[in-house]
């Protein structure tokens, strides 16, 4: 459809292109004039474009040579004022504005007449007792008053019951001992009591401990020649029947001979046992043990030296029904002499 132009402009175009001269900013814009649309061909088609700068003079025109500019003609007698232009569509409401400041607080009315009373209201709860106030100061005390006249004495009362006794008091701190009487004459002999009725006999105590028994060897050292065990004179102990004891003996001995001597401990009653060890000088600084788990029977020979040396027998005798003597015996190995010294000993303690 064809552009439509607003008539002052179009008024302006053609005064411009018969030659009139144009008032210096009428036209502070590019115009282009833009030829109707070309029915049937369904574009649009340039057609006497014309530019102005902002003096309204002509920048290009097509198809022709830019002239020399004109002189400044004289300045047009002023339009009439256009008519007022239809008002507009009304604007859209605008944002809520922000509330105003409080206004100052008015000055308080007059004080109205006191109105009837109302009616009693109900009672109200009881409230939660106060905390108690703190205690007053002391008032001065008052002067003394006078002394009263004495009263009429009264009638006697009548004698009240007795009272129950009362409880007894403490006993007092015993006195001072007084001092001894002079001594009384001598009495008559008084008959003589009756004898007593015997008191009833004690239950019998445990058997004390019978504590450790000891027996050695004294006034001369005791030698063998022989090749079977014989005791050791002094080295004797007698132990109870059906009892355990732990036994020690030590002994200083010598041997005579490189083939060195045997050792061995016995007991005189049938049914005992014995558990034992030997230690003792085998040879020069040569220390041995041996178990010992017979009566009568001698270890391997010991102080196998031709010097004298240490044996200790240690072990437990238990011994049968019948009581008897644990003895400690010695031999000579091949021959020679088998020396025991004085004060070699031997210890028993009964354990069980």
């Amino acid at each position: 459809m064809p552009i439509i132009l607003n008539t002052y402009l179009l008024d302006k175009l053609a005064a411009i292109k018969a030659g009139l001269s144009v008032k210096p900013g009428e036209l502070g814009a590019r115009i282009a004039l833009i030829a109707v649309e070309v029915e049937g061909q369904g574009a649009l088609a340039k057609k006497n474009a014309v530019d102005w700068n902002v003096e309204g003079e002509i920048l290009n025109k097509p198809d022709s040579v830019q002239g020399s500019p004109g002189p400044q003609g004289e300045p047009g007698t002023p339009g009439s004022p256009g008519s007022d232009g239809l008002p507009g569509a009304k604007g859209e409401t605008g944002s809520p504005g922000t509330n105003g400041a409080d206004g100052a607080p008015g000055t308080p009315g007059a004080k109205g007449d006191t109105g009837e009373a109302g009616e009693r209201g109900l009672q109200g709860y009881q409230g939660v007792p106060g905390n108690d106030g703190s205690p007053g100061s002391p008032g001065a005390k008052g002067d003394k008053g006078d002394t009263g006249n004495t009263g009429t004495q009264g009638n006697p009362g009548v004698k009240g019951d007795t009272g129950n006794q009362g409880i007894q008091g403490v006993p007092g701190n015993d006195g001072s001992p007084g001092s001894p009487g002079a001594k009384g004459d001598k009495g008559d002999q008084g008959i003589q009591g009756i004898q007593g009725i015997q008191g009833i006999q004690g239950v019998k105590g445990d058997t004390g401990d019978p504590g450790i028994s000891t027996a050695r060897v004294t006034g001369s050292n005791v030698t063998t020649t022989g090749q079977a065990l014989v005791n050791i004179t002094g080295l004797s102990l007698a132990l109870l029947e059906n009892s355990v004891y732990e036994y020690e003996a030590c002994l200083t001995v010598q041997s005579s001979s490189t083939a060195g001597n045997g050792y061995g401990v016995n007991f005189s009653a049938a049914g005992a046992a014995v558990e034992a060890q030997i230690d003792g000088t085998l040879a020069a600084a040569t220390q041995m043990t041996k178990r010992i788990n017979a009566l009568n029977t001698s270890a391997q020979a010991f102080v196998t030296v031709a010097a004298t040396g240490g044996v200790r027998i240690k072990g437990i005798l238990t011994t049968g029904a019948n009581p008897g003597n644990l003895t400690v015996s010695h031999l000579k190995v091949t021959s020679g002499t088998s020396t025991v010294f004085t004060n070699s000993f031997l210890t028993a303690r009964k354990i069980s």
